[in-house]
């Protein structure tokens, strides 16, 4: 696997955005009682924009948006390759907040599903524990 990454802040007065870009070139091959199956991939480029905004002086707010591009995909058995595109093609984009309260932070991640499904995730009838895969931290300091 070989991957590289590019990246810049920017200051844009009361947030901070982030802006990269990253190449990854990957070749794997899987083991079975088949004959197994040698793929390699390739995604230019990866994109990032983030940004950091101080919404008061102990509340943050963050929020990204990520795409990757499979610009080539060749696999001996076909599987995970389709018309040059792969898993490795996609959109993702998260949300969070940060509070600072002196000794006490709270930093939370929101899940995206919380956005593009937000009845079927809150009530829980959406597969698997969904609204919980975000994150969150409680930290003290002595």
């Amino acid at each position: 696997e070989l991957n590289f990454d590019l990246f810049t802040h920017l200051d844009a007065g009361g947030a901070d955005v982030l802006f990269g870009l990253g190449f990854d070139y990957e070749t794997a091959t899987e083991s079975d009682a088949l004959g197994g199956d040698e793929q390699t991939e390739m995604t230019l480029p990866a994109a990032i924009v983030a940004v950091e905004a101080a919404l008061t002086d102990w509340a943050t707010l963050r929020a990204h948006v990520e795409h990757s591009w499979s610009f080539s995909c060749d696999s001996d058995t076909g599987a995970g390759c389709t018309d040059g595109d792969s898993e490795g093609s996609g959109t993702s984009y998260g949300f969070g907040l940060g509070f600072d309260w002196g000794q006490v932070a709270l930093d939370m991640e929101v899940n995206e599903t919380l956005f593009t499904d937000p009845v079927t995730t809150i009530t829980g009838a959406a597969d698997g524990n969904t609204l919980a895969s975000g994150g969150v931290t409680l930290s003290y300091t002595f």
